[in-house]
């Protein structure tokens, strides 16, 4: 008795032709995307005030006084003005803020700034956040015991 389905055998070179046809039709629909390598306009990156990345946070401990020392160096000076810094502690509120006059000429220059005396130091994730006309900066973070 004979099957009433008639089977249909695939061969390989049949595939593979169907195959490349459609890939044909595929690729040659596909507009490719144009980038120039160079653009015809350079970008020049505006002046803003930029520090260095050897900025750290560290916490000294002199007798019976401690306190944060954030290091930090400019490394570009725009105009003179105020960098501020505030400092949070653990609890997430502002304990404190400073302020640091920057000259043009102060770009290079290593600086320093320690936390008030009336700060309070506890444990946890302590930040100071740095801003330059409103504009934030950087903010660096230290964890104390």
């Amino acid at each position: 008795m004979r099957p009433l389905v008639r089977e249909r055998v695939l061969r390989p070179a049949a595939v593979a032709g169907a195959l490349a046809a459609a890939l044909t039709l595929l690729l040659a629909a596909c507009m490719p995307l144009y980038l120039p390598l160079v653009p015809d306009e350079m970008l020049t990156p505006e002046p803003a005030f930029r520090l260095h990345g050897d900025m750290r946070l560290e916490h000294v401990r002199r007798a019976d006084v401690s306190a944060l020392v954030l290091h930090l160096r400019a490394t570009e000076v725009p105009e003179p003005g105020w960098l501020a810094v505030q400092w949070f502690g653990p609890s997430g509120p502002a304990r404190a803020a400073e302020s640091l006059w920057f000259e043009p000429a102060d770009a290079g220059a290593a600086r320093q700034l320690a936390t008030p005396e009336q700060v309070a130091l506890g444990p946890g994730e302590w930040r100071a956040v740095l801003s330059w006309q409103g504009r934030l900066v950087r903010q660096v973070r230290i964890t104390l015991p």
